[in-house]
């Protein structure tokens, strides 16, 4: 896509200092991005019509403010996160949302029962596999911008029982805040004062588990469900 050349990343900081028709010129050429984007969550035609599409362009705009390159981190891969972030929490409300379906009803008016659309071979394991895929590279990718990566984190994961409930407390309470994991994500910087403040935890001890709190935030806000269930189980047993 046009829009993701070096030219459009060199335009950012101009429009960071205030050049409004730098950033609509910049908006403009990016919409077929956004629509791409957006489509991945709405597949309507016309996409430009719908809530996700409007929730996509202004996330992208929000990214062109919180880019920063000295992360390492090209524009397109950071505005494609971010975007997929916030839709992904907006599809996660709505199913929130939305009561319970069986399996014996119709998924719509005249189609298969959802029991028969789930069978279907094309709409099972290959779907599952890409959503695995795709969770496993927005972690990765997340990880890229805290100059993060899994191998190493494992190697340096706490070893004691307590050091790690101390982290899951630590990671959890920053994933299920709104305000600090937006923080988290769009500056890149840990949150330790006010963790430590909510938590109970010295700043020196966030500080010292930076990459494993990080982790344990990012994993908990991803489509890993399995990794959900796991660390969900090993903070019972620690309690226990």
């Amino acid at each position: 896509m046009g829009w993701t050349s070096v030219d459009s990343q060199s335009m950012i900081p101009a429009i960071q200092a205030g050049d409004a028709e730098l950033r609509e010129r910049l908006l403009e050429r990016s919409l077929p991005f956004v629509g791409h984007e957006a489509r991945r969550f709405n597949r309507n035609a016309f996409i430009e019509q719908e809530e996700e599409y409007a929730i996509a362009l202004e996330t992208f705009n929000q990214a062109i403010d919180s880019f920063r390159p000295e992360r390492g981190v090209p524009f397109e891969a950071y505005a494609r996160l971010l975007i997929r972030n916030r839709l992904l929490d907006h599809v996660r409300h709505i199913r929130r949302e939305q009561p319970t379906v069986s399996l014996s009803d119709s998924v719509s008016e005249g189609a298969s029962t959802l029991e028969e659309t789930l069978a279907d071979p094309s709409s099972g394991k290959v779907q599952e596999e890409m959503e695995f895929r795709e969770a496993v590279f927005q972690l990765e990718l997340n990880l890229k911008r805290f100059g993060l990566e899994l191998a190493s984190i494992a190697g340096h994961f706490p070893k004691h029982l307590d050091s790690r409930m101390t982290c899951i407390h630590i990671a959890r309470n920053l994933s299920e805040d709104e305000a600090l994991f937006g923080l988290l994500l769009t500056k890149a910087q840990l949150p330790g004062a006010e963790l430590s403040r909510r938590c109970g935890v010295p700043v020196k001890t966030i500080e010292k588990n930076r990459s494993s709190i990080i982790l344990l935030a990012l994993l908990l806000r991803s489509e890993l469900r399995l990794i959900h269930t796991y660390i969900a189980f090993f903070e019972k047993e620690g309690l226990e």
